[in-house]
């Protein structure tokens, strides 16, 4: 979404300067857990200023949380890959290949004359193959973002019949306040199984991005199916709210959603997908924007990511698949914040291939859309749980990071964000 044009309209606002509280909080055993007491959430401890130990619930409650250091993720990141790596994989198993991608669909019109348009550019030369371009690759599970508009939707569905897929949208009512769009390849599911389709918004939302936004509410969508296999699957479909300083409505969507994975049975195998406009690690909490203004909390952005690994016990399949590089990567991003030139650093993007930030001004639509803003950031993700059954992450990598020709148009990515793919293998009985 494009920061630069949004901040036009909500700059006034003061959505994160006090806590956003669940309305069940401190109802749940997870919620009076010590921060200190789980390795998920124990880095978080480790890095507060005062040193002082907190329970989950309150780092919803505090007014004010300071950090002395980076929150990092590398001792949890480390044993969840070694963990991962020693599983064997199943001897019979049903491959299943999950995308989770932001594909960038987004062009809404004048906002109370403050604004002419939200859009990603792009956007006519992209919707016109961006349905063949996805499905035309043949994965098993798409969790796509950003399909905000009917007239998408209606694109990829036209295209799923040509491909072989099914899908799931929600209600044509409210599916364009969320714009989540799940498919499913048909001869993966069988169909003489019951399913479940449900469509929920999150209980705590940024009001403004509804009115006088572009009228979104956050939400996230799930589809339980039988494999043809045999396996139960439950998925998941998200968006979280945008822009760093509202991290604490981001804390309270991952709670609710975190929990929403955990009242699954076990005996269903969990995969999520989602862009949670929240990174596992930030090197500085302070970056500087080419205008000079400064945000200074981008460390509590990364918050989100381990709530929602800690209340839906989710893994993270880029973790799994392989040793995590956001730490080391992340170090390296130059602090040069620039309009022109990612991160004002000539040769950044060749000395950094995309290989972790899904959110990256090396994305030529995300430079033209926010130009300096962030840091890049790991944003994207397929997560997963599986309890009663063995499942082996095969591989996991960006995908839609190549640049191609829209004749007419020019040359650029088919969003403004990477996507990301996993391949998983799931026991079959």
């Amino acid at each position: 979404m494009p920061r630069v044009l949004f901040a036009l309209l909500f700059a006034s606002s003061c959505a994160a300067c006090g806590p956003q509280i669940p309305k069940t909080l401190g109802e749940l055993p997870l919620d009076k857990v010590a921060l200190g007491g789980t390795p998920i959430l124990a880095y978080l401890q480790d890095a507060l200023a005062d040193g002082r130990e907190r329970s989950v619930a309150q780092l919803f409650v505090e007014e004010k949380i300071e950090f002395g250091d980076a929150p990092d993720p590398s001792p949890l990141f480390a044993r969840r890959f070694d963990a991962a790596r020693a599983a064997a994989p199943p001897r019979v198993a049903q491959p299943l290949k999950v995308l989770s991608y932001n594909v960038g669909l987004l062009d809404r019109a004048k906002i109370l004359g403050f604004i002419d348009r939200v859009a990603v550019p792009e956007i006519e030369a992209r919707r016109a193959v961006i349905a063949d371009a996805i499905l035309g690759r043949g994965y098993d599970v798409l969790l796509l973002q950003e399909v905000w508009e009917l007239r998408d939707v209606d694109a990829f569905r036209e295209a799923a019949v040509r491909h072989g897929y099914r899908c799931h949208g929600g209600s044509d009512a409210n599916h364009p306040a969320h714009g989540l769009l799940m498919l499913v390849k048909e001869s993966i599911i069988d169909a003489d199984a019951g399913e479940e389709q449900y469509e929920i918004f999150y209980e705590v939302q940024y009001d403004l991005e509804s009115f006088p936004g572009p009228g979104m509410r956050r939400a996230y969508l799930t589809w339980r199916l039988t494999t043809s296999e045999g396996i139960p699957l439950r998925l998941f479909d998200t968006h979280l709210t945008a822009f760093e300083e509202h991290w604490r409505v981001r804390m309270a969507q991952a709670r609710e959603l975190g929990l929403a994975v955990a009242a699954s049975p076990d005996s269903d195998v969990i995969v999520l997908g989602g862009d949670l406009n929240a990174a596992p690690y930030y090197a500085d909490s302070t970056w500087r924007r080419p205008d000079g203004s400064e945000f200074s909390e981008w460390w509590h952005n990364a918050i989100s990511y381990p709530l929602l690994l800690f209340y839906g016990d989710l893994q993270d399949a880029l973790v799994s698949a392989r040793p995590a590089q956001d730490v080391e990567l992340g170090r390296l991003v130059p602090y040069q914040p620039d309009t022109e030139i990612p991160y004002g650093s000539p040769g950044y993007c060749e000395r950094t291939p995309p290989v972790v930030f899904t959110a990256t001004d090396c994305n030529s639509l995300s430079l033209r859309s926010y130009g300096g803003q962030a840091p890049p950031e790991r944003i994207d993700y397929v997560m997963y749980r599986a309890t009663d059954r063995p499942l082996y992450v095969a591989g996991a990598e960006l995908v839609f990071t190549e640049r191609r020709a829209f004749p007419g148009a020019g040359t650029f990515e088919l969003s403004d964000h990477y996507g990301v793919l996993a391949e998983l293998h799931v026991e079959t009985r």
